[in-house]
């Protein structure tokens, strides 16, 4: 089995998010993609943001109608965030032999990744697939990271989660940048107001 896994914090899930693992998953020829809640990313501690529990659910139901796409809700397990390394070891660790795992990340990330803990070990449990963003050129990553890297011809998608819950705040429409399932779920819980 060849696995993707796109990690993140979906506050919220967003339409770019599931275009994104569609493209990649047939680009790159996957099985599966495992869109993996962080619980509380380490990264993302400068702000508020929504339960973890709002969040898993909102990214469970507007992926499972796609027999492709899985929830990982690894870092649920204890209740703490961990460090992309050590959860890419626990799900590599659980695996079975020969699957083979990509992990998806953002042309802005891979310009930051030797912040990253570890960093330097990821590859010996993934390929990395980097996705193109908006004012993040991969071809700014140093050689010995650009060259390791798999690069993805997805289209460039600018939609941020950040945009949304601005526009919900605003009382703004977010209709078709987030699933229906998602809006309903925002709407209901009233998030982000």
């Amino acid at each position: 089995m060849k696995w993707g896994i796109l990690g993140g914090s979906f506050d919220p899930l967003h339409i770019g998010h599931l275009v994104i693992a569609e493209y990649v998953r047939e680009e790159f020829q996957l099985d599966r993609i495992i869109f993996l809640v962080a619980f509380n990313p380490p990264h993302k501690e400068y702000r508020m943001m929504s339960a973890p529990q709002d969040r898993l659910e909102m990214t469970r139901s507007a992926v499972e109608d796609n027999p492709a796409f899985q929830i990982g809700d690894l870092e649920f397990e204890d209740g703490q965030s961990s460090y992309t390394v050590e959860v890419l070891k626990t799900i590599r660790s659980r695996s079975r032999q020969g699957d083979q795992f990509y992990l998806l990340i953002g042309s802005d990330s891979l310009l930051e990744i030797k912040s990253w803990h570890k960093w330097e070990q990821l590859w010996e449990y993934a390929k990395i697939v980097v996705i193109p963003r908006k004012n993040y050129p991969s071809q700014d990553a140093e050689n010995g990271i650009r060259d390791r890297i798999l690069l993805s011809s997805c289209p460039l998608i600018d939609i941020s989660s950040t945009i949304i819950r601005e526009r919900v705040k605003n009382r703004k429409s977010i209709r078709y940048l987030v699933p229906p399932v998602v809006s309903r779920y925002i709407s209901s819980h009233k998030l982000y107001l």
